[in-house]
Formats: structure tokens, sequence, C-alpha cells
């Protein structure tokens, strides 16, 4: 019996890795049941920021995106209000926000994404705005001063995400939850915003969840995360995708894969939060690389008694070694901690992970933090020094 259920998985795998396209050389990314390690190991450069905490500066319930550039950390805030854009120095100094929500001028009702145009050294917001509509792109330079707005191509969906492709093209990824099979992912002329080329994604098992960063640049290419575990390369040369990464999450999660075939969209959204609830699914929610590890992270449910308890996880995948690292099996020696399960993934730059350590800390956790052997005194000190006012922390690493 233990071999029939292996080999009903194998078979299971195959399908799906092999479903979209028909590259032999997809990688398995394992998600559970990976080597124990210490932090410590596997990265050997890490700093602490403390965001400064006042009301402008508040971050809210779930930052979903971070950019760097010039010195500058801007944050993609969501807030229990709507979201905003906050901007803090590498030490931590708030320097601005923008929080333009409203029905005026230059204002939005609702901020879809953001991203860094790097060639005009602008921000750029996808909003709905009050000018254009639905789909309007506005401009900030890097003090945080509204430029202009312009009208994006009428296109049907929300972006997810969004990011420059090259030194002409924007990327963004396009869903919408009330059509099935919408799920684009599209090109950008820089200019004019005009759509240069799409891909539509056809798959039932991409539509149920889209993460809030689907795609990912990496030194040589654009990575984009499919809703059915399957990470692609993608190009606007070629009109296939390539199948990169697959996911695996276990037998759990091609059973519930499964079970959502021919289903319909309100269907498939009650099996999903169902299976979320009885923990054989996980979702994920960012993609980052550097030139070492793929990052994935992820959510799962964490029943305590009848509680539903959200907590993430991120996989490191050692593109070097094929080696795969779980934070839920990683000994963060650093912080004198066996596990943290409150540390979010929210960007990559200059080959360093950014991360977000939710807070408050408890007494004994603080206590273990100042006695870790790894920390400088002045970070001590700023550990010391937080309470349930003090904005969540960012951890850089690599």
């Amino acid at each position: 019996m233990k071999h029939f259920f292996s080999i009903l998985f194998l078979i299971l795998l195959l399908f799906s890795c092999k479903k979209h396209d028909s590259n032999q050389n997809v990688i398995h990314i394992k998600v559970d049941d990976t080597k124990k390690v210490n932090f410590s190991a596997i990265f050997n450069e890490y700093e602490f920021i403390f965001p400064e905490s006042r009301d402008s500066a508040w971050i809210g319930l779930l930052i979903r995106k971070m950019e760097k550039i010039n010195g500058k950390i801007f944050l993609y805030n969501l807030t229990s209000v709507g979201s905003n854009v906050l901007c803090f120095d590498t030490k931590g100094k708030f320097l601005f926000n923008i929080d333009r929500l409203g029905n005026g001028p230059k204002e939005y009702t609702l901020l879809k994404d953001f991203m860094i145009d790097k060639q005009l050294n602008m921000l750029v917001l996808d909003v709905i705005g009050n000018q254009y509509g639905s789909n309007e792109y506005m401009y900030f330079d890097l003090d945080g001063k509204y430029l202009y707005s312009k009208r994006r191509q009428d296109i049907i969906g929300s972006t997810s995400s969004m990011l420059e492709y090259d030194e002409n093209l924007y990327v963004a990824n396009v869903y919408c939850a009330q059509i099935d099979n919408c799920n684009d992912i599209i090109f950008l002329d820089r200019q004019n915003l005009d759509v240069i080329k799409s891909f539509n994604y056809v798959d039932k098992f991409t539509g149920e969840h889209t993460p809030s960063q689907s795609l990912c640049k990496t030194s040589n290419s654009l990575l984009y995360y499919g809703g059915n575990d399957t990470i692609y390369t993608l190009s606007i040369e070629n009109n296939a995708n390539l199948t990169t990464y697959f996911v695996d999450f276990g037998f759990q999660k091609q059973k519930y894969f499964k079970s959502i075939t021919d289903k319909s969209h309100d269907e498939i959204l009650t099996l999903a939060r169902n299976s979320f609830q009885n923990k054989t699914r996980r979702t994920v929610n960012h993609l980052f690389s550097n030139n070492k590890y793929l990052a994935i992270n992820y959510s799962e449910n964490k029943i305590v008694d009848t509680k539903n308890n959200l907590c993430y996880q991120t996989v490191f995948y050692d593109k070097e070694t094929n080696n795969s690292y779980n934070t839920n099996n990683i000994n963060f020696d650093i912080f004198n901690f066996v596990k943290n399960e409150r540390m979010e993934i929210i960007g990559c730059s200059d080959g360093f992970f950014y991360a977000i350590l939710n807070c408050p800390f408890t007494k004994d956790e603080i206590a273990k933090i100042i006695e870790s052997t790894f920390l400088s005194d002045e970070t001590r000190q700023s550990f010391l020094k937080m309470d349930e006012e003090s904005n969540p922390i960012i951890f850089v690493f690599k």
C-alpha cells in the first residue's frame, strides 16, 4: 500500500509538471522534510532596521511589497482603511508617505500596486483614479511629489504584481476574480502604456489564488508563479512559457488540485477555503530571487484548538546545491529562537532579502534576543526599546 501511494503521488507530480509544456528540466523544490540548519550557516550577512513609529509612519495590516533606490526604502502598506506607500531611509527614519485616498483631483479610490521606474527615477502607482478612471498610473518623484497621471489601456482586472521588464517595457500580472480564466501577463510600452503583448493563463488552478507578488526578476530571467504551484520563465520573445520550477507542497495539495477540476469559480473558492482551514493547502504570497536563492514565501493555517492561526513560512531554494531550506526547519540562532513564524519576505534588492518581523515580541523572546552573541550592542538596545506601539522590524540578510 505504501508503494501504491508513492507511485500515485509521482504520477500526479509528473502530470502537474508536464501539463503546461514539454520541458524535461523542471526543478523540483521540496517544501516539507527539508534539512535542519542554523540560519547563520546559510546567511552570513544581516542587519536590522527599526522603522520609526508615529501616526504617519504606521505600518498597518500587511506589507505587500518593498522597493529600494538611492538609500530609500518604499513599502506598499495595506491598512484597515485602504493602502498607501511609506518611505524610510536605511536607518529607519521616516521620510514621507504617499496617501492620496479620496475622490478629488490627483487622488485615488484604490491603490493596486506600485513600482520604481529606474530609467525615469520615479515611483509609478497603479490605481483606480479620478482623472482617467479604472486603469491609471500616477507618477511621483522619489521625494513623494506628485508629477502627473497617465491613462493605461483598459484591461479587465486588477494588477497583482508589476515591475520593469527592460528599458522599454513594464510587465504586469492582471487578475479578475469575477471572470473564469482571467489571469494575464501583459507587457506595456513604458512611454504610452500600450499593450505590446499578453499571455493568457487559462488553467483553473491559476485563477483560484493569485499571489500579491507573482512576478520576480532574476539576473537573467523573469519568473511567474502560477496558482498550480508551477513557476514559469516568461519572455516577450517566446509565445510559450517555460515551466522552470515545481513547488511540491505534498500529496494533499495534489489531491486538492484534482478536486477542483471542472468546478466553477465559486465552487473553487469554497473548496480552497475549506482546504486551507483543514491544513491541506498552503498559499504562496511572494516570490523573490537573488543570485544564490529563490525565496518562496507562503502562508498556512496552524490550527490551535478550533481557532485558525495564520502563519508565514519561506522556502529558500539553493540554486547551486539544489537544497531547500524551510523556515519552519531553520534554527534562528542569531535571535536565539528555534523557530520564527512571523517573518514574511517582502522584497529583494542588491542581493539582500528584506523581511518583515512582526511584533510584538514576548518578554521571554526579548530576553533571548538580548542574550544572542550575534547582535551588536546597538541592536540589542533597539530591541529593548520595542513595545506594542512599535512598528515591525525590517530584517535584511543574504
